[in-house]
């Protein structure tokens, strides 16, 4: 959610200026298709990432308990 807001903040008002200096005609337009292509990148990558974290027992990035308590994730194991 943050990540979410915090491109939002950034994007809305600085994008265009930017495309603009690049030398792009109609910056609001395709700062709108840039905007829709992350919200795209977002619903379609949501669900997946979704249906991995329902069999997690514990944060997918979080470092695993090792004291044999929980089955470790390989993602935990050679990330950390």
């Amino acid at each position: 959610m943050f990540t979410d807001i915090f491109f939002y903040t950034i994007a809305i008002p600085v994008v265009p200026f930017r495309l603009e200096a690049l030398g792009y005609k109609n910056p609001s337009s395709l700062t709108g298709w840039l905007l829709f292509a992350f919200s795209g990148g977002l619903v379609f990558s949501t669900p997946p990432i979704a249906f991995v974290s329902m069999f997690q027992p514990y944060p997918l990035f979080a470092h695993a308990p090792t004291d044999g308590s929980r089955k470790e994730s390989p993602l935990a194991k050679c990330l950390f």
